[in-house]
């Protein structure tokens, strides 16, 4: 999915604040293209509104930004052993933080 929104943004100008472009998008690498129209219009993705943490527009404001397993959050670019650290942390039971 990341190399289809790459490729569909940066080679062919497409739009992906476009529900409709990112479910075709979706479906064109094997995502169920019902599933992927109704998540997307349940939260509400490419309009700045989240729903959670996982959702883009969720307050991300620097890049890179990853959201490990929903729970860890690791924001700007940062050392191999501190992304392996954030990815340890997000699959412990008790999970949940923000490293910056």
């Amino acid at each position: 999915m990341v190399e289809a929104l790459f490729r569909a943004y940066f080679m062919e100008g497409i739009d992906l604040n476009d529900h409709d472009a990112l479910v075709s998008l979706a479906a064109s690498v094997g995502f169920d293209w019902v599933r992927s129209r109704c998540t997307w219009k349940r939260h509400g993705c490419g309009d700045g509104q989240a729903a959670g943490a996982g959702s883009p527009g969720a307050g991300i404001d620097i890049v890179p930004f990853f959201i490990f397993n929903g729970k860890v959050t690791v924001s700007g670019a940062h050392d191999v052993p501190v992304l392996l650290e954030a990815m340890a942390r997000a699959t412990a039971t008790d999970a949940a933080s923000v490293v910056e």
